[in-house]
């Protein structure tokens, strides 16, 4: 069904993909729809959804949400070039079927790009609840996060928050950037540090402390099981593709070490062995003084924040690096 669009360009486009949860879906839609900022259309994709979503949104009677029905599955990154297709408005909006909007998560997020017209990519902070729950929630801890600080980060770890995501769309429409339909997961993260990788100048990335969502767990949620082996070959192929365009081919043992410190699960035995890291990390510091991605002391600092967190699990009182002696607090 071709999808019916307003005449009057919004300034915002929330993008909103789901798969058979009709059970959480309605919640999410109203979500967006009470917000205070209501310069904005909805595009919804269900992607091979064969429960009563289609039914449940249609019966809002709202003109700002624009329904887009996929005749099979084709996973979540088809769904969201789609919906990035159909988008108009300045900024794109990431939200998820299961979670709930803040009433002025678009009011927040659309000052700060006011504010701060030299920013690309923003994201903020949520609150955490589980299944139906959504009075008993958690709040992360969060902080306010400048470019300087995300770029390397994103380098070892999605540091982006997804579900809050708010985006130039020019980032699609000019620059061409959509999401790698081969990942079954991970499309955000890749996508992000393409953006990082590739673009010159960099866009410019910001995290805000604000809460505007709550996010859901659930039981339905796709599992992010690092063992699994869907799950080592989507990471393989985002850290690879990082690694190359920064002009290093990594042997097996030196990618095997840097997929598992990113995911804080390398073996750490005493504080000493974290040295093993040293001729890795200066690898990664002089190609990135060839190149000035990131800000020097910023990578250095998300290098030690990922061996900090082996170190950690690993029940140490402290860690080596480039002959420091760093404690556990």
């Amino acid at each position: 069904m071709t999808p019916t669009l307003l005449h009057k360009n919004p300034l915002v486009s929330v993008v909103l993909v789901s798969f058979n949860r009709a059970g959480y879906l309605l919640q999410s839609v109203q979500s967006i729809m009470a917000q205070t900022m209501g310069d904005f259309e909805l595009i919804v994709v269900l992607d091979g959804s064969t429960d009563d979503s289609w039914r449940n949104i249609q019966q809002l009677h709202d003109k700002r949400i624009i329904l887009c029905h996929c005749v099979k599955n084709r996973g979540i990154a088809f769904a969201r070039n789609t919906a990035l297709h159909l988008a108009r408005g300045q900024f794109i909006a990431v939200h998820d079927d299961d979670d709930v909007a803040r009433p002025n998560r678009l009011e927040i997020q659309t000052n700060i790009f006011e504010k701060q017209p030299h920013l690309s990519v923003i994201s903020g902070s949520m609150s955490i609840f589980h299944n139906d729950d959504i009075h008993n929630s958690t709040s992360e801890n969060s902080r306010e996060l400048n470019h300087d600080i995300l770029a390397p980060s994103m380098f070892f770890n999605c540091a982006i928050s997804n579900p809050t995501s708010m985006y130039r769309r020019k980032i699609h429409s000019e620059l061409g950037y959509g999401y790698d339909e081969d990942l079954p997961s991970g499309e955000d993260f890749d996508l992000w540090l393409r953006l990082i990788m590739n673009e010159k100048p960099m866009p410019q990335f910001y995290a805000h402390p604000d809460i505007i969502i709550d996010y859901r767990r659930h039981g339905a949620a796709m599992s992010r099981n690092i063992l699994a082996p869907w799950f080592v070959q989507l990471r393989h192929k985002i850290y690879m593709r990082a690694l190359l365009k920064m002009g290093i081919i990594p042997t097996n043992e030196q990618f095997q070490m840097h997929r598992a410190l990113t995911d804080g699960i390398y073996k750490l035995e005493t504080p000493e062995s974290s040295k093993i890291f040293d001729p890795w990390f200066e690898l990664i510091r002089k190609k990135n003084k060839q190149l000035g991605l990131f800000h020097e002391g910023h990578l250095v600092n998300a290098m030690a924040s990922h061996v900090y967190r082996c170190a950690q699990n690993a029940k140490l009182p402290s860690f080596k690096l480039f002959g420091k002696d760093i404690p556990i607090q």
